[in-house]
């Protein structure tokens, strides 16, 4: 101990925490708040003086309010949350503070499927943690099945719509596509499927495939030949012109096609 420096002791571990602190900033904070003190920011404007006081709560919230004129107090104003009016008036705003495992929470719900509309092809392909599946589109909507082969009873005894989630249990890919579509459930003795309405997904399809994707024309293919007699040659047309860019399949151009001209 005769040779204990504590001046350095102390020296190496403030550089030690300050290290720590440091590597928990991301580059693009240009400010950092302190914990329990206000702190009050102003807007970049020659016409007025105003701005916010924020506060890092100890609990990790966020404590907001708007100030105008004079930083000594916080000045009402319309408080719109994800786009909707709150409050007219609102003075004081707090935001609650959600430790890690929320974010996790959250990234594993928004990661928990993925669809690919493949309309080159006419199918979409959904993945989850219960499996892959295949669905073919037809008229703007897809469906998806599984089999039970093995169960010693039939589905269709104990589940219906109404409850057909607790077979599937939480998490399932048809469960978590119904959360986020318009659906319709085919329970079978021994299939589930679930049908989606494919719309806005086909549409962010064809646009990525920059394709002349025409929604009326979309419509009265879906509404048949016998209801727009008067446009045959444009529907075949717009048929044709997807199938030979590769955004419709060969069976279902085909189909469509023959429809059409079985129909004049």
């Amino acid at each position: 101990m005769d040779n204990f420096d504590l001046k350095k002791y102390f020296n190496k571990q403030y550089l030690t925490e300050q290290e720590d602190k440091d590597s928990n900033i991301v580059p693009e904070a240009e400010l950092i708040l302190p914990r329990g003190k206000k702190v009050v920011l102003q807007a970049e404007d020659t016409d007025y003086k105003r701005g916010l006081i924020v506060e890092l709560l100890d609990n990790g919230g966020y404590e907001m309010a708007y100030w105008y004129n004079k930083p000594n107090k916080p000045y009402p104003v319309e408080i719109l949350v994800d786009g909707q009016s709150i409050k007219p008036d609102g003075k004081v705003v707090e935001m609650k503070f959600h430790p890690q495992d929320y974010y996790d929470k959250q990234d594993e719900l928004n990661e928990a499927i993925s669809l690919n509309v493949l309309p080159k092809n006419n199918i979409a392909i959904l993945r989850g943690d219960s499996g892959e599946y295949e669905g073919f589109i037809e008229d703007g909507e897809v469906s998806f099945s599984t089999t039970y082969d093995d169960l010693d009873y039939r589905i269709t005894d104990q589940y219906d719509e109404s409850n057909i989630e607790d077979f599937l249990g939480r998490g399932h890919a048809f469960v978590e596509l119904a959360k986020k579509y318009d659906y319709d459930w085919n329970i079978e003795p021994d299939l589930v499927g679930i049908t989606i309405k494919l719309k806005d997904s086909l549409n962010e399809a064809f646009d990525e495939l920059d394709d002349g994707y025409d929604q009326e024309m979309e419509d009265l293919i879906k509404a048949g030949p016998r209801l727009n007699k008067d446009r045959f040659e444009d529907v075949i047309y717009y048929i044709h012109n997807n199938w030979m860019a590769g955004n419709y399949g060969d069976d279902y151009a085909i189909r469509r096609i023959s429809n059409y001209l079985n129909a004049r």
